[in-house]
């Protein structure tokens, strides 16, 4: 799977887990922790559950802009870590 299939099966899930009523917050945190390809903390799958529609797909967009960029450049394997503390910077 690509990461941008993991990219779009993680905010999928995202907008899903927020029209769920049935659950709590802390649930639908519990639940994206374990379902996702994406492994990110606690608090970030908070984050990313109270965001707002707008800011969901504002931020899926940059992710897949990013993706695109770097992609499209190409990385060599020792810029790994210093491109990664770069994109970290951006969020």
């Amino acid at each position: 799977m690509t990461m941008k299939n993991n990219i779009k099966e993680f905010f999928d899930k995202v907008r899903k887990l927020q029209a769920d009523e049935t659950l709590t917050l802390s649930k639908k945190v519990e639940v994206l922790g374990e379902e996702s390809r994406i492994l990110l903390s606690k608090n970030e799958y908070y984050i990313a559950l109270r965001l707002s529609e707008d800011e969901l797909d504002n931020f899926e967009n940059t992710l897949y802009d990013l993706i695109s960029q770097i992609m499209g450049v190409g990385i060599r394997e020792e810029d790994l870590e210093y491109e990664k503390g770069n994109i970290e910077k951006n969020f």
